[in-house]
């Protein structure tokens, strides 16, 4: 009978430590993506302060494990971008999720102030 009970303590105690290793492994994976997930949004929005305002457009960008662009059959990332602009702002809203999973890591809106010129100015 004690030989059944420590049995069954030695098996309670295993599925514990194995649902603590389950658990820690997911952990680990969230933090892995949601880290590569926040540099693929620092490197976007380097890109959209710096860049000529002609230049940016609404686009899907993809990317693998490594962070190197790539089709979507081997995308891990997608970067989403929509711009709209109004009269002193572009504004780019930003969604980077998993194309796979259909799975959203981070969503943001970034805003990029664009001075008028006094031509422009004059027009109002």
């Amino acid at each position: 009978m004690e030989l059944l009970i420590a049995l069954l303590f030695f098996a309670i105690a295993g599925a514990v430590c194995l649902s603590l290793f389950v658990g820690a492994h997911n952990t680990n994976n969230n933090s892995r993506h949601l880290g590569h997930a926040s540099i693929l949004l620092s490197n976007y929005s380097e890109w959209f302060y710096s860049c000529d305002p002609d230049d940016i457009n609404s686009e899907i960008t993809y990317y693998d494990d490594t962070l190197k662009q790539c089709d979507i059959s081997f995308a891990s990332y997608c970067i989403s971008s929509d711009i709209s602009k109004d009269d002193d702002f572009i504004r780019s809203s930003v969604l980077i999720s998993d194309p796979q999973k259909e799975k959203t890591y981070l969503k943001m809106e970034i805003k990029r102030y664009e001075r008028r010129s006094k031509a422009d100015v004059s027009k109002d």
